[in-house]
C-alpha cells in the first residue's frame, strides 16, 4: 500500500471512529476549547485524531467537505502575528506620545458653580473631595455633582483623551504590536447534520458486525438472499458463517421501525433457527413483539455491538 493509499485509509477510519463518538454521545455542534498550550481545539476531533494520526483541521475539513458538518463563525480573536500564540497582554497608549502611562479618570460636573473637572485631581478636605474652582466641597452624587464620564489621561504629556490607542505583547515571544500588524483570526465551530449522520447509523453499525467477525476468522455475507418457505426470497443485512452455523443478523434503525412487522413475517418465513435483530435499546422499548420468535439484541451505543456480537456468536463459537 503507498502512502497515500495509507493516508486515505487512516483518514477514513478517523472519520468513521469520530461519527461513531458523535452519534454514542448525541452531539449536535463541535465547539472550540481554549488552553494557553494548545490554543483553541476540539476535543471530540482530538482524541480521534491522536488516535489515527491525522490532524483535527483536516479531519473536520472532511467532516464538512462530506456534509456531516456545516462550519460556521464562532468567534473572533486576536493572535501573534509571529508566532500565533494568543498568550497576549494588551496596553493602553497615549495616542499623542505614545507612553503606556495613562490613567483612567472620571469627568465630573460641580452644580453649584459649574465647574467641570477630573474627579482624582481634586482635593480633599477631612476624606471628602472639594471643589477645584469654589473651594466648597463636592457634597452628594447626582444632587450637588454629577458624573459626566470617563477620560484618559497621560502621566508623561498631561494630555486628555477619550480614546487611547491599543497595543498588544505577546507573551511566549516578546513581539509588540497594534492593531495594524495584530492578526484577527476566525474561529470555527461545526455544527452537525444529524439527518446525515443518522442515516450512514445502520451502515457503521454492519461494518462493526464485519470486522469484528472477521478477526475471529468467520465469513460474512453482505444482504444475503434467501428463499422462505413460502417460496419468497428475502434479504438479510448479514449471513455469518462459522463451523457449520449460520447466523443471520438484521439490523434495525430508528427511522425503520416501522418495519417490524415485515421482519417478523420474514423470520417466520425463513425459519431460520439464529437469526439476530439488532436494535437501539430506546427503540426497543416501543416495540411489541414476541421475543420467543424475534431474537432481539438491543444496544445503548454504536460502540457496543463489537461486545454484543462477540458474546452471541465469537463466544458462542468458542463453547461448541
Amino acid at each position: 500500500m503507498s502512502k497515500k493509499d495509507d493516508k486515505s485509509s487512516s483518514i477514513s477510519g478517523a472519520i468513521e471512529d469520530l461519527l461513531l463518538y458523535i452519534i454514542d454521545n448525541n452531539i449536535t455542534e463541535i465547539v472550540p476549547k481554549f488552553s494557553f498550550q494548545l490554543g483553541f481545539y476540539y476535543s471530540e476531533a482530538m482524541r480521534t485524531s491522536a488516535k489515527f494520526k491525522v490532524s483535527e483541521e483536516e479531519l473536520l475539513d472532511r467532516l464538512v467537505k462530506e456534509s456531516y458538518a456545516t462550519k460556521e463563525l464562532y468567534d473572533k480573536y486576536v493572535r501573534c502575528p509571529v508566532c500565533k500564540s494568543y498568550r497576549l497582554l494588551v496596553q493602553f497608549k497615549c495616542p499623542h506620545c505614545g507612553s503606556t502611562n495613562v490613567n483612567k479618570v472620571t469627568l465630573v460636573s460641580h452644580v453649584p458653580c459649574g465647574y467641570i473637572g477630573v474627579l482624582e485631581e481634586m482635593k480633599t478636605s477631612n476624606k471628602k473631595r472639594v471643589c477645584s474652582k469654589c473651594g466648597k466641597e463636592l457634597g452628594k452624587k447626582d444632587k450637588d455633582w454629577i458624573r459626566i464620564g470617563s477620560l484618559y489621561k497621560c502621566n508623561e504629556c498631561g494630555e486628555l483623551f477619550e480614546m487611547p490607542s491599543v497595543q498588544f505583547k505577546c507573551v511566549n515571544c516578546g513581539k509588540i504590536f497594534d492593531y495594524k500588524d495584530a492578526e484577527y483570526e476566525n474561529i470555527c465551530k461545526y455544527k452537525i447534520n444529524l439527518e446525515k449522520i443518522r442515516k450512514l447509523t445502520k451502515q457503521i453499525v454492519i461494518r462493526t458486525i464485519i470486522n469484528v467477525l472477521k478477526e475471529d476468522g468467520i465469513a460474512v455475507e453482505v444482504n444475503p438472499t434467501l428463499q422462505g418457505l413460502s417460496g419468497l426470497k428475502h434479504t438479510a443485512s448479514l449471513l455469518a458463517k462459522c463451523d457449520g452455523r449460520e447466523i443471520l443478523i438484521d439490523i434495525l434503525s430508528e427511522d425503520e421501525i416501522d418495519d417490524i412487522m415485515s421482519i417478523y413475517g420474514k423470520i417466520i418465513d425463513l425459519g431460520h433457527p439464529d437469526h439476530l435483530i439488532l436494535v437501539p435499546s430506546d427503540t426497543a422499548q416501543s416495540l411489541t413483539v414476541d421475543e420467543t420468535v424475534l431474537k432481539i439484541v438491543k444496544y445503548d451505543k454504536v460502540s457496543d455491538v463489537a461486545q454484543l456480537i462477540r458474546e452471541k456468536i465469537i463466544l458462542e463459537k468458542e463453547k461448541t
